[in-house]
């Protein structure tokens, strides 16, 4: 018995995947060392010991948010088994059901030999297809009253690590996996159809595209504290970590912007991009007002089943209103004393 354990530690600890992983924090390190050198130490001294206090800041260990982020963790670790995976739909399980379904209805399509350029551009395009799901579902859950009580959740840490990325409500985290593998598997089921081609899984070497995209695009920096942001020409056409983390901002002229994860153009068209605004002096969060019941573990549990609960029975209002865009509060400053996110 030992001895399979060890084969099947050694076999995952070798595989494609974990030397992805390894390579995207030694990117992640790297972005960081040229935010470090470029700021001059960022108030730290020009050593090693001095990077790793910019890397690795105390507030990482005495703040609230952070343990929070990995007490949730855990809890969604044993959690999301038994809540949320059985309801999740897989790209290629999209795929093969749009195909299938396509071929019941106007009959078998010739399969062609697939060139190389006709399968890496089909997988460019699902690779701009998955980032506008994203951006979508993203933009929905700010705008959507219910599916915003379930973001909050992500949205009331007040101090970003990259924990935070999976400090999300087991019903959000359906309703991202299944909206992209709904979209993702239409598009990709229909191209493989209308070309001849047989379904193709979104993936290379069982990883699957987006994921290697924004896994290289320093994905972990976008929930930290350390504000990389790209020359302006770039950001318009790539979200950088700075831009991401403005959109956490509980500022109100930072509220709605940057929905995207890896491409800046939906922002454009939407008309929501927001710059970088690097040593901008803001705070993480939510405002005062929507803070209460995402103050705990439990809370991130509870509170946006309540809410949605204490929606749908208020008297007067139908199930349909309940679904209606929801209104953020009128945009006026509220007082609090100044702190600062960033490096």
């Amino acid at each position: 018995m030992l001895h399979h354990l060890a084969d099947h530690l050694t076999t995952r600890l070798f595989s494609f995947g974990a030397a992805v992983v390894v390579a995207t924090w030694l990117t992640t390190i790297a972005g960081a060392g040229v935010v470090f050198l470029r700021r001059h130490g960022a108030g730290h001294p020009l050593t090693v010991r001095g990077f790793l206090s910019f890397l690795i800041p105390r507030q990482l260990w005495l703040l609230p948010s952070p343990r929070r982020d990995v007490l949730y963790y855990l809890a969604n670790y044993m959690l999301l088994p038994i809540l949320a995976v059985p309801f999740l739909l897989s790209n290629l399980a999209a795929t093969l059901a749009v195909y299938r379904h396509l071929t019941a209805w106007f009959g078998p399509h010739p399969q062609v030999p697939a060139a190389l350029w006709l399968w890496f551009g089909l997988l460019m395009a699902l690779l701009m297809v998955a980032d506008f799901s994203t951006f979508l579902i993203h933009y929905c859950e700010h705008k959507l009253g219910p599916l915003w009580d379930l973001h909050k959740v992500h949205h009331s840490s007040t101090w970003l690590t990259p924990l935070t990325n999976k400090r999300l409500h087991p019903f959000e985290v359906v309703l991202d996996v299944c909206g992209n593998a709904l979209l993702i598997g239409a598009v990709s089921g229909g191209a493989s159809y209308a070309l001849g081609l047989p379904p193709y899984d979104s993936s290379i070497m069982g990883l699957d595209i987006y994921f290697l995209a924004n896994f290289f695009g320093f994905y972990h920096l976008r929930h930290s504290h350390i504000d990389m942001a790209y020359p302006a020409w770039l950001e318009r056409w790539l979200l950088s970590p700075a831009q991401h983390q403005l959109h956490h901002s509980r500022e109100p002229q930072h509220w709605d912007h940057n929905f995207g994860l890896c491409l800046a153009v939906w922002d454009r068209v939407a008309g929501t991009l927001l710059p970088s605004q690097p040593r901008t002096t803001y705070q993480i969060g939510l405002p005062e007002r929507e803070r209460l019941g995402y103050e705990t573990i439990a809370g991130f549990y509870l509170t946006p089943v309540l809410r949605a609960g204490a929606r749908a029975s208020r008297v007067g209002r139908p199930w349909l209103i309940y679904c209606l865009p929801w209104r953020r509060p009128q945009k006026t400053t509220i007082p609090r004393p100044p702190a600062k996110m960033v490096g």
